[in-house]
């Protein structure tokens, strides 16, 4: 008897096959999308960076902490990073749910945010931040109230928000800035 056609067995082998290829295809993808989201974000910090020591050299200070974030770039003179930025506009995080933190006490200053990804940062401030009052002289891309900074290269980083809900946590800390 000579049958045409697939076992049962054969189609179940094929499918899982399919499935597992599948599966690890998306890990694959959703990990190149946070290394894309990480690498934004390590360019709009040390786009800031650059434009905040730039202003700096104009200036002798970094910009006033404003009441927004929007506010840095639109301000004037000695409070604004507006002619420092190409596009004039303060960089947003690629993704709605996490921020940017610009911190100013007196001529210290710092510019971070939490990675999604580790990752061993050069050059960067790894420390438990104490220099700011964050309530009062930090600012966020949006507008959270911060308690309690964290920069550290390893799954430590933190920035810690009031009220806990929008905190970032548990990544590498992406933090510039003179803090000396």
């Amino acid at each position: 008897m000579n049958k045409k056609g697939f076992t049962l067995t054969e189609l179940l082998v094929v499918i899982t096959i399919i499935a597992l290829i599948s599966s690890l295809s998306l890990i694959t993808f959703n990990s190149a999308r946070a290394k894309a989201r990480d690498g934004k974000r390590m360019n709009d910090i040390g786009v800031l960076y650059r434009a905040i020591e730039t202003h700096i050299a104009n200036y002798g200070v970094p910009p006033a902490k404003p009441d927004t974030w929007d506010a840095l770039a639109t301000g004037s003179g000695q409070n604004s990073l507006a002619g420092y930025l190409a596009a004039g506009v303060m960089p947003q995080d690629p993704n709605s749910t996490r921020f940017y933190i610009y911190c100013r006490n007196g001529n210290k200053y710092l510019v971070g945010t939490i990675l999604e990804q580790e990752k061993d940062i050069q050059g960067d401030i790894d420390n438990i931040i104490n220099d700011f009052d964050e309530g009062t002289q930090c600012v966020t891309s949006n507008n959270k109230v911060v308690v309690m900074i964290i920069c550290d290269d390893g799954t430590s980083g933190r920035i810690l928000v009031s009220g806990g809900v929008g905190s970032l946590a548990n990544g590498p800390g992406l933090c510039l800035g003179k803090i000396d």
